[in-house]
């Protein structure tokens, strides 16, 4: 029988490339981030205010009936019927009535 080489399996792994670490690196090309809210986003005129009031006073209860995630299960939140409501109305006042127009401005 052949003497063993009990040293092996550590020279196997040395002659295996070495895997490159995956770490998270800074973007310093990345805008600064600051703290602000929604509302003062917009004056207090804005015309999408005015179609946010609107939407709200509608009953969306046939909307909400089509999402089918629920609070406390798995799969991902929808999107409430009430933003993308409000963005097709706000889109249309500006004269954008292709889904495509809207999506490209929300890109």
């Amino acid at each position: 029988m052949p003497p063993s080489d009990v040293n092996a399996p550590e020279a196997a792994k040395a002659a295996l490339p070495k895997a490159l670490a995956r770490v998270l690196m800074p973007n310093r090309t990345q805008l600064e981030w600051r703290a602000s809210d929604l509302e003062s986003l917009l004056p207090p005129g804005h015309r999408a205010r005015l179609v946010w009031g609107y939407v709200e006073r509608q009953d969306l209860e046939g909307l909400y009936a089509g999402i089918k995630v629920s609070e406390g299960g798995v799969g991902r939140a929808a999107i409430a019927p009430e933003i993308l409501y409000a963005l097709w109305l706000y889109a249309t006042l500006e004269g954008v009535g292709c889904g495509r127009a809207v999506a490209r401005l929300t890109e």
